[in-house]
Parts: C-alpha cells; sequence; structure tokens
C-alpha cells in the first residue's frame, strides 16, 4: 500500500520560531553528527543493550518491557539540565556515573532482588561511561559516502558499499518527507539543495532513532487527532517530536544535532513560548512526564499572552506527575471528569512507522488528555464537551485503521511486525539484483 505524503504530515501549516525563546544550541557540541560518529553510536548503544540482558540473565531474569529505553530517558534529561557549555554532550547514552535509583526500581518490579537490581544498575553505569568515553576521543571522519538503494517501496542507506551492514531502511513517503523538510529548512537560511548532504542527514537521523529503539514508547498522535487539534485549538506545534514523526514542520525533538536540518528547534526543557498553542505527548517515562508539567507551568505562570498546551499522557494515577498536573492552577474544566480512553479503544502512530508495514497501533495503555491554559489561552480556544468528543473519536480511528489490518490489541501488532520486519530482510537479499543504485544516476 502506497501512503501519501499529505497522510503522515501537513506541509501547509507553517510556523515562525521568530517570537519563540530557545536557549540552544546543545553545550559546545553543535555542530552536525556525521556517520561515522551515528554509526560508532549505534554500535555502542547495540552493546548496552545486549550487556543489560546479560546481566539480567546472569541473575535469572529478562529484562523488564521498555526498562533501557527509560534509564536513557531520564539520564538524558539529568545530563541535560546538569551540562554547561564547557561539557562535551553526549546526546544518547548515559555520560556520567549517575545512579539511577529508578532503574533499580525498574528492575525490582520486574521481579529482581533489589542487591540483584542495585549491582546491575552499577555495572550499567560504569560500562556505559566507559563507552562514552571511547565516543568522545574518536576522531570525526566527514569523508564517509552514503550509499542509497531504492526500491518500489522503501529506500535503504549504507555507509560506503550498498550491501554493507547495518544499513538503515526507511519506506519511500518518509523518505520523501524529510526531502520536504529539508529542502524548506535549507531554503531559510539561503543553501540549496545537496543530495549527498541530505542522504547522511537522513542516515544518521535513522541511526540515532534505531539506536533508541523502543518505538512504542516514541508513538505520536494519528494525523485525525491533529487535525481536530489544529481545527479547533490552533495548535500547530509538537512539543516532543522526531523527523519521523513530526505532523508540523517546526517541533521540539530529543536530538538537535541531527534533527535541526529537518526543522527542529531542540529539546523542549530549552523551549520557552511567551504565547500560541501547543501539543505535548512525552515519552512515557514519570521523571520525563513530570519535568513536562513543570515546564508547562512555570511557561504559562511567565506568560502575559495566550498559551495553551494539549497534554497527552498514559493515565498512570499512582506517579507524581500525575497528581502535579491535576492540581496544576493552568487545568482547564476541573469541574469534569479527566479526559480518560481506555487502551482498548484506541492507537497511536507507531515510532517505528517509517519502516514498518502499518502504521497504526493499539495504545499500551489507558490514555489522559489534559489541557493547561492561562487565563488568555483559555479565552481564546476554549475547550468544550464537543471538542473532547472529536478528539476521543480521532484516537479511537487510530484503532479501527490498525483492526481493518488484523491487529486488534497490541501483542497482534507486535507479533505481525516482528513477522514483517523478519521477511522484509529476507525479501531485501532477494532483490540485491534489481535494485537500483542512485548513486550511480
Amino acid at each position: 500500500e502506497i501512503i501519501m505524503t499529505e497522510e503522515i504530515w501537513d506541509s501547509n501549516q507553517k510556523c515562525s520560531v521568530e517570537n519563540f525563546r530557545v536557549s540552544q544550541p546543545l553545550p559546545n557540541t553543535l555542530s552536525l553528527s556525521d556517520p561515522i560518529t551515528e554509526l560508532s553510536r549505534f554500535t555502542a548503544a547495540k552493546k548496552l543493550r545486549s550487556k543489560l540482558h546479560k546481566l539480567c540473565g546472569k541473575h535469572g531474569g529478562k529484562v523488564p518491557v521498555l526498562a533501557f529505553e527509560r534509564w536513557l530517558g531520564r539520564c538524558n534529561l539529568i545530563q541535560e539540565k546538569s551540562s554547561n557549555s564547557s561539557e562535551k554532550y553526549e546526546p544518547l547514552l548515559p555520560s556520567t556515573k549517575w545512579f539511577d535509583d529508578a532503574f533499580v526500581k525498574d528492575l525490582i518490579r520486574g521481579r529482581f532482588y533489589e542487591t540483584a537490581a542495585n549491582d546491575i544498575v552499577s555495572k550499567m553505569t560504569e560500562y556505559s561511561a566507559n563507552l562514552t568515553e571511547e565516543l568522545q576521543k574518536a576522531e570525526k571522519d566527514l569523508s564517509a559516502k552514503i550509499a542509497v538503494t531504492e526500491r518500489k517501496f522503501s529506500v535503504q542507506l549504507a555507509i560506503g558499499k550498498r550491501e554493507a551492514k547495518p544499513y538503515m531502511v526507511i519506506n519511500q513517503t518518509h523518505y520523501k518527507k524529510l526531502r520536504q523538510l529539508y529542502s524548506r529548512h535549507q531554503a531559510e537560511s539561503n543553501e540549496k539543495f545537496n543530495r549527498e548532504s541530505f542522504d547522511k542527514a537522513v542516515y544518521c537521523t535513522l541511526t540515532r532513532y534505531e539506536a533508541l529503539s523502543g518505538h512504542g514508547y516514541q508513538a505520536a498522535l494519528p494525523e485525525h487527532a491533529f487535525d481536530i487539534l489544529h481545527s479547533r485549538l490552533s495548535v500547530n506545534f509538537e512539543c516532543f517530536a522526531s523527523p519521523l514523526n513530526c505532523r508540523y514542520e517546526r517541533y521540539c525533538s530529543a536530538f538537535l544535532d541531527t534533527d535541526s536540518v529537518f526543522g527542529s528547534i531542540g529539546s523542549f526543557f530549552k523551549f520557552f513560548p511567551t504565547k500560541g498553542s501547543f501539543e505535548a505527548n512525552p515519552p512515557y517515562v514519570p521523571e520525563v512526564i513530570l519535568a513536562t508539567v513543570e515546564h508547562i507551568n512555570v511557561l504559562l505562570a511567565a506568560s502575559k499572552k495566550a498559551l495553551s498546551f494539549v497534554l497527552i499522557i498514559p493515565a498512570w494515577k499512582e506517579i507524581h506527575a500525575w497528581q502535579k498536573v491535576m492540581s496544576s492552577p493552568f487545568r482547564q474544566r476541573k469541574q469534569c471528569p479527566v479526559l480518560e480512553i481506555k487502551a482498548n479503544s484506541h492507537g497511536f502512530c507507531d515510532g517505528a512507522q517509517y519502516s514498518r508495514q502499518d502504521r497504526f497501533r493499539p495504545s499500551s495503555f489507558d490514555t489522559a488528555i489534559f489541557f493547561l491554559q492561562n487565563e488568555l489561552g483559555a479565552e481564546k480556544w476554549k475547550v468544550t464537551d464537543e471538542i473532547e468528543k472529536e478528539i476521543l473519536q480521532s484516537l479511537s480511528k487510530a484503532l479501527e485503521l490498525s483492526t481493518q489490518n488484523g491487529v486488534g490489541n497490541i501483542e497482534q501488532y507486535e507479533k505481525k511486525n516482528h513477522k514483517f520486519v523478519n521477511n522484509n530482510v529476507a525479501d531485501n537479499k532477494k532483490k540485491n539484483d534489481q535494485d537500483i543504485n542512485v548513486n550511480k544516476r
């Protein structure tokens, strides 16, 4: 099935960032990433993940779901907040020897004894710091060439030769989307489109997000929901996105060094808008959700203009972030029940939609939606029962589309896409003789 580019992003919505105060660039590093460095980082991330599996196996257990990704998310948050311009910033891997107590708790919830959990986290912390040190010592190599192989539905990118592994795969629709984003922002900088630079940028972004993995953890609202948010509340900016799943041309993302050429303005926590209407769907990491709520509260308290946030989070009522958002002075519709939708009644766009057969996935958790607005924002973008109903219907639409493809729950989705990925890899090998090497054009 061919997906139209218009389905995966809204190219008509313009968003000027001139009125936004952004505390960027990244500390001392913001030269753009390069393919060799990203491949090294990808390899290091695989080693780190493998280390966790081995340590958990040694203690007689398995890695709890998303424990690794949540650890990365928490460490990135800590490193970002504590970094300064004199430090070299590692954007993905835990680079300090900060001991993450929440990582221990995740392991204990996975039925590890506390002593075992502490041992695992200590060894992971040390190993990651060593891997990061090796990465930072390596010199940049800007000479790498990207071999691009186009097929009917997908594009494969590799360093050097097209058969080289590991190669990155993206579907044609998302590849076209990235080209549109790249061209648009190159034009803003008065630079001409350069195919070689573009393919290097695509390779770096794909490699970074593949290293992060946890695609359900990177899920986004479906376009049906964004269309409602835009038409009803004038939302045209995402506080947590990536070039691969963004709906609009401008957004915040975790990795400015790979994503800025595709329109990212960097971390939400270094973003200080004073007006506008925004969507915030942070990674499902309790500490990151809490930091998001706190940052939104600060922004709303400081603004003298109309400012609004639609916050989408899992309905985890036991975490501190839930209490924080419930008690926010900026939460609207306090007289009404919290807008919630059961996991089996809605879906999202998968974080790996750029390489998978199906774009939509059933939700893993119940979802809650909050509207945080200052007084002027509440006046300008009044939230009504009708708007809430339309949002719920739009989220249900994603599940309907997923069900039409033979997927009614999250277990079926993962099973189907695991089979698709394996078949696709085998199919790629058979088609090598039919490939079109774009570099030869």
